[in-house]
């Protein structure tokens, strides 16, 4: 990463751990061009630094994580964090209770659209 800080080892590491645990051994990879490089660079260091840190559980992060996403209507990234929660060991159950507290707190629209995110994971065995 040209004209940046070098990044030592421990946190190279650190980070690659969490991405593995957040999104998989098969994680998605982006080619980088002109347009995305700066992006990839800050998100490579921003994001998985933040997923990383000892102070949340990997857990407690996803349940914040596929809650904002929900509320927000992003789908394409909520679907990738509900792989991700059945990675780490959440259940079907555990995902419906999750809707269900969802819909209470951030409206039943979300809740519908996030239910069929997790039917659909859910139905490719991950649940």
């Amino acid at each position: 990463m040209s004209g940046h800080l070098s990044v030592d080892e421990e946190t190279l590491s650190r980070r690659a751990q969490a991405r593995e645990a957040v999104l998989g051994p098969s994680s998605f990879t982006v080619s980088p061009s002109v347009l995305s490089q700066p992006l990839l660079e800050w998100s490579e260091s921003a994001v998985w630094d933040v997923w990383s840190h000892p102070d949340l559980s990997i857990n407690h992060r996803c349940l914040v994580t596929i809650t904002i996403l929900a509320i927000q209507g992003r789908m394409e990234q909520l679907e990738l964090h509900v792989r991700g929660a059945f990675n780490n060991g959440w259940s079907s159950e555990q995902l419906a209770q999750w809707v269900n507290h969802l819909a209470v707190y951030g409206g039943v629209a979300a809740a519908a659209a996030a239910l069929g995110v997790v039917q659909k994971i859910s139905g490719e065995g991950k649940g």
